[in-house]
């Protein structure tokens, strides 16, 4: 009998025992995985790349910023960093808040908007104020797409009424949806006046548009509009952009603008090759005398900063 309760209390010790030293090898792989893994785990769910150091070549005078997609806030920033008119910028802020009421998928056209006598009137009201105007035919139709794009290529300021008039039934119901927007997306030293940019009340900091138009290369339908060089929409005929850049150096948007309130103002966005891999450059340059030597400027900031990425 004694011997029976020797052989189950040996067997209980060892089990135990086995439980003993499955708990420390146990506890050493774990050990193991936190010193070693680490690393590698934060890499995989990290969003943010290391930030290049830029050397940018900046414009003498007006003000300005630089960005990437995949690289978190601004990189480099010369000039007055507080809002300041933007002009025709301001498009792009419409086309942003009526795609988010009237969403397109990629290439979709949407759905068709008819012209009426009071789109004749936004046209005239328009070319009085001296804006950019395309004309509309009452009765006649055109896309939601072809719409856009008659106000971002050639910066027709009546279709930017008609647009937000059509998709949120008046221009003060857009205007409150667009300051809700630039809220929500924390764009603090943005607002808007009016749906085209011609008053001097449409402003942002060169902070801001870096992120806007980040915002606008992400929305598929914008992007491509963007970087088109031209296109035909029914009653207007062909329309070119006027962003001359566009196929240069990479660059493949994104808006201009010109006011005497703003002078020449521009947001754009340059692909660059990094080794086998893509970087989209954002940036803007704004308050320039001359749309020419902004250009310039624009082409002399891309190759400053292109060296800088590295992947």
């Amino acid at each position: 009998m004694k011997s029976k309760s020797l052989r189950t209390h040996y067997k209980y010790l060892i089990l135990l025992l086995f439980l003993v030293v499955f708990t420390i090898i146990l506890g050493l792989y774990v050990a193991y995985k936190q010193k070693i893994m680490p690393s590698l785990t934060k890499k995989s769910v990290s969003s943010s790349l290391p930030r290049p150091v830029l050397k940018p070549v900046w414009p003498v005078n007006g003000s300005g910023a630089v960005g990437a997609t995949g690289y978190n806030g601004v990189l480099a920033k010369y000039g007055d960093q507080s809002a300041r008119p933007i002009a025709s910028l301001a498009k792009i802020i419409t086309a942003l808040v009526i795609l988010q009421k009237k969403p397109l998928i990629d290439e979709e056209d949407g759905p068709n908007i008819k012209f009426t006598q009071s789109d004749q009137e936004i046209y005239n009201q328009e070319l009085a104020a001296g804006a950019a105007v395309k004309p509309v035919s009452i009765g006649g139709s055109m896309t939601e797409r072809q719409a856009l794009e008659t106000m971002i290529l050639p910066s027709a300021a009546n279709y930017s009424i008609t647009l937000a008039v059509w998709a949120y039934g008046s221009v003060d119901a857009y205007l409150s949806a667009a300051n809700d927007w630039l809220t929500d997306n924390d764009l603090t030293q943005t607002k808007v006046v009016d749906t085209s940019g011609l008053l001097s009340g449409n402003v942002s900091s060169p902070s801001d548009l870096i992120m806007i138009g980040k915002l606008a290369l992400t929305n598929s339908t914008l992007a491509s509009i963007v970087a088109m060089k031209q296109v035909t929409v029914p009653n207007v005929g062909t329309i070119s952009n006027g962003n001359a850049l566009i196929g240069k150096d990479g660059i493949n948007g994104i808006k201009t603008g010109l006011t005497s309130d703003a002078g020449a103002c521009i947001l754009f966005s340059s692909i660059i090759n990094v080794g086998d891999k893509r970087v989209t450059i954002v940036g803007d340059l704004l308050g320039a005398d001359d749309r020419g030597q902004q250009n310039s400027d624009v082409i002399k900031l891309i190759d400053s900063v292109r060296p800088a990425f590295r992947l």
